[in-house]
């Protein structure tokens, strides 16, 4: 079975119909690739305590406002320190 196989693949034909497959599949995951990193947008993220910018900016990547904001958040609490809100522009 395994020699059957393999004559499959060296005849001409059938060599170029995964040629064309492989094709495919590269494109469609390249397509995929880009189309995911064009949508989402770099926010320059602010530490607040007690209502006042506190520290340095950190940048984050995210969908939305709101989303970098949680994001932002979650990163400068793990990092240490106080922090009452995260505010990006």
């Amino acid at each position: 079975m395994p020699l059957r196989l393999a004559s499959l693949f060296t005849k001409g034909n059938i060599n170029g119909k995964w040629k064309n497959v492989m094709k495919n599949i590269l494109s469609v995951s390249a397509l995929l690739l880009f189309s995911s990193i064009s949508f989402a947008s770099t926010f320059t993220c602010y530490r607040y305590v007690s209502n006042q910018p506190t520290g340095t900016w950190i940048k984050i990547k995210a969908d939305s406002k709101s989303e970098a904001e949680s994001k932002a958040y979650a990163r400068m609490k793990e990092l240490g320190g106080k922090i009452s809100f995260a505010k990006c522009k």
